[in-house]
């Protein structure tokens, strides 16, 4: 399966023939791809566009891509990280306070083409 569960989610549910999706916000832990990504990323928002074909006997192909939006630099504490994340948060947060550093915004460009075929 994929790292993202509203796409595993989407395929389960698509009906035969194509079907085309735009998911606005959807939440991504980058950790799933490393923990050095996690420690300095941590969880980001996507855009997620393409389209599902399901067939008959049973294959299934996405052809689309995801893309982040920008996002704040901020180290605030949260819920939701995990022990990776929240650490590296409370250094980040150390940092900023030490050196009066200001929250800024981080831009992720580009867009990670996205092939499944099963």
């Amino acid at each position: 399966g994929t790292a993202i569960p509203m796409l595993e989610s989407a395929f389960a549910r698509a009906p035969l023939g194509r079907t085309t999706i735009t998911w606005d916000k959807v939440p991504y832990n980058t950790g799933l791809n490393s923990w050095l990504t996690e420690a300095w990323l941590g969880n980001i928002t996507l855009k997620i566009e393409g389209t599902i074909t399901k067939h008959e006997n049973g294959k299934l192909s996405f052809n689309g891509g995801a893309r982040a939006y920008n996002d704040i630099y901020d180290a605030n504490p949260s819920t939701f990280r995990d022990a990776i994340g929240e650490n590296s948060t409370r250094v980040l947060a150390a940092v900023e306070k030490y050196l009066n550093a200001k929250p800024y915004e981080i831009a992720i460009k580009g867009t990670n083409v996205i092939t499944i075929e099963r």
